[in-house]
């Protein structure tokens, strides 16, 4: 990345956490993320068990990956920054675009969309200037796909039971977050089509990591 752009990106980047960090400490009441029931609502066994799942494959299947800039740090810090705010940050947009409910205000959107971008790709950029002392060449690139993995996050972790047991999106209710959403047995088969889709992304580093386990 040319120095120009790491000397306008990464102030840019730095300076729009920033103000989301004070725009929450402000008022922390206008982020669903920060109330007690979203907590209440994401912390459901079977949502636990998929996360310990993927938390454990993305850290310590990181050295056998054939991607250097994919260590456990990386791995392990955008899981579970994935697993905590993708929901929520998944259910905001979707809300905000469709005036579901009391629709979210512009600082929670703005917080949501900061914390997709963070978690995806700032956190990784950061991470790897610190370790490398170089910008990630492949930061773009990273973005894009880290943000397909955390918007099917999202969606994964916002599965609930719908009325004749078939499987809905949580935040298209309402009142979401609302606790208690049904057991994993109830939307297995759209579950399972996501973490599909999360297997596709990840197989080509999959494939790397057999060839050197073998």
């Amino acid at each position: 990345m040319p120095p120009a752009f790491i000397h306008v990106y990464v102030p840019v980047w730095a300076s729009a956490c920033v103000l989301a960090l004070v725009l929450a400490a402000l008022e922390p009441g206008a982020y669903t993320v920060l109330r007690r029931r979203y907590w209440q609502w994401l912390l459901r066994p079977w949502k636990l068990v998929s996360f310990a799942v993927a938390f454990l494959l993305m850290v310590f299947g990181a050295p056998y990956s054939g991607d250097p800039t994919w260590d456990h740090v990386d791995g392990g810090v955008q899981s579970l920054l994935t697993f905590t705010t993708a929901p929520w940050a998944v259910g905001t947009l979707y809300r905000a675009a469709r005036r579901v409910g009391a629709p979210p205000r512009f600082r929670e959107v703005y917080g949501a969309l900061c914390a997709w971008l963070f978690s995806a790709s700032w956190f990784y950029d950061a991470w790897l200037y610190h370790r490398d002392h170089v910008y990630p060449t492949g930061w773009a690139l990273n973005m894009g796909a880290s943000s397909a993995l955390y918007f099917m996050g999202g969606l994964l972790w916002s599965l609930r039971a719908g009325k004749g047991r078939l499987a809905r999106l949580a935040f298209v209710d309402p009142d979401w977050p609302i606790p208690g959403d049904g057991t994993f047995r109830s939307i297995a088969w759209v579950a399972l089509s996501v973490m599909a889709g999360v297997i596709t992304l990840l197989a080509p580093f999959a494939w790397m990591a057999w060839e050197a386990l073998r």
